[in-house]
C-alpha cells in the first residue's frame, strides 16, 4: 500500500474552482435582485410619491347614497314587521362652526 492520497490535488482545485464559479453566479444574482428591488423602491418613494399621494387622499373619503338591499318585510297577514325608512346623520364640526346657535 502506499502512502498516496486518493483524490488527487488536480481533482481538489477543479471542484473548488467550480464551487467559487457557482458562489459567484449566485452572489451575482442576489446582488442584482437586491439592486432591483432597491431601484424599485426609490422610484415609487421618490419619483412617484405625489402621485400615490392624491389617490391615498382621493381614496380617504367615499360619499355616496346606497339604496337599502331589500324592501319590507311582511309576516303572513300582510302586517309590515320591517320596512325602510330614511335615516340622517349630521356632523358638527365645532371649529368651522361661525354660529353654533343658528346652526
Amino acid at each position: 500500500m502506499s502512502n498516496e492520497p486518493s483524490i488527487f490535488f488536480s481533482d481538489v482545485n477543479e471542484r473548488q474552482g467550480s464551487f467559487l464559479r457557482r458562489t459567484f453566479v449566485v452572489g451575482g444574482l442576489s446582488a442584482l435582485g437586491i439592486t432591483a428591488l432597491i431601484g424599485r423602491l426609490a422610484q415609487l418613494q421618490l419619483v412617484q410619491a405625489q402621485e400615490y399621494s392624491n389617490l391615498a387622499s382621493q381614496n380617504q373619503f367615499n360619499f355616496r347614497l346606497v339604496p337599502p338591499p331589500r324592501g319590507r318585510i311582511l309576516d303572513r297577514n300582510g302586517v309590515v314587521i320591517a320596512g325602510n325608512r330614511p335615516s340622517f346623520r349630521v356632523l358638527v364640526v365645532r371649529d368651522e362652526t361661525k354660529d353654533l346657535d343658528q346652526t
